[in-house]
């Protein structure tokens, strides 16, 4: 599915409606109850964007890439699953990537970073090729490469989670429980679909 290495040419997907709108605070608060609001720094005072270091930066804009990755791939097995579980997994990968993406946007925004409105070449090959499994074959393919790719982006949002910037810090640390939950799921998934 996706592979972290490096940024090439953006491709326009279309998924980047989900991220144009940001409801007003009231919004989202009757949207998405606190306890599953991800805090951003939208939601509380912020630092100076001009201190934010490079490895800062480089989170944000490969967090976001990722989490839009991961709604596309979360759409595809909705649709091409062969198993219900495959499918209701697809759903709320979509959805659990949905909510830290909106945590990320609003991040970027308030730093002043910007971030790919689409996959670099190589993770829209990864795209491309889970398109084109079908069957079982797909479902194998899917939930042996989400562990995988699940494992790199806890690891990613740990780190981040220990940040000298208190806001980045903040995204990954609330962003964390949502992402090992998501993990967990994806483990065991595949060992019901691989045995």
């Amino acid at each position: 599915m996706m592979k972290w290495i490096g940024s090439g040419a953006a491709l326009i997907l279309t998924i980047a409606p989900a991220f144009a709108q940001v409801p007003s605070e009231r919004d989202s608060e009757r949207m998405n109850p606190p306890s599953d609001k991800i805090q951003s720094p939208v939601d509380r005072p912020s630092s100076n964007s001009a201190t934010l270091n490079g490895e800062d930066q480089e989170f944000i804009r490969k967090a976001a890439m990722i989490n839009k990755i991961a709604m596309t791939e979360g759409q595809i097995a909705q649709h091409q699953g062969q198993s219900d579980k495959v499918r209701t997994f697809g759903d709320q990968m979509a959805s659990d990537h949905a909510r830290v993406g909106q945590a990320l946007e609003q991040l970027a925004q308030t730093k002043g970073v910007p971030v790919p409105i689409s996959p670099d070449r190589e993770n829209g090959k990864e795209i491309d090729r889970l398109r084109s499994s079908h069957g079982d074959g797909f479902d194998r393919v899917f939930t042996t490469d989400a562990v995988k790719n699940d494992e790199a982006v806890v690891e990613m949002f740990r780190k981040a989670s220990k940040s000298s910037d208190p806001d980045v810090a903040l995204v990954a640390r609330n962003s964390l429980p949502v992402l090992q939950s998501r993990l967990a799921s994806a483990r065991e998934l595949k060992d019901g679909i691989t045995k």
